[in-house]
């Protein structure tokens, strides 16, 4: 009875050690994806708007055209952090006006 005690207790940490490894690796899988499916939809918005492409080579369904606009518009605020643009301009304006003053 002890022996199965001991068994069902390391079975238990195999499992929590399993799932402690598969868990975050599944989670970083669909995090390449989207990431990969993101970057896709950019590039592919880039070029159609270059002319490179038409709309019918669109990589995902046909109805997810028009919501992969709002996707690339909104990484790209948010890589770019828009929310902090007004702090670094003022920050760059004072350096620029700091280099004036010690150029002359």
């Amino acid at each position: 009875m002890n022996n199965r005690k001991l068994l069902l207790k390391g079975l238990k940490g195999y499992a929590f050690d399993a799932w402690s490894i598969a868990v975050p690796f599944a989670l970083m899988c669909i995090a390449l994806i989207a990431m990969a499916s993101l970057v896709g939809s950019v590039f592919f918005l880039a070029a159609y708007y270059a002319g490179l492409t038409s709309r019918e080579d669109f990589p995902f369904p046909n109805w997810a055209f028009v919501p992969a606009h709002f996707v690339a518009i909104g990484a790209a605020l948010i890589f770019s952090q828009f929310w902090k643009l007004p702090k670094a301009l003022k920050k760059r304006a004072e350096a620029f006006e700091i280099e004036q003053r010690r150029a002359k």
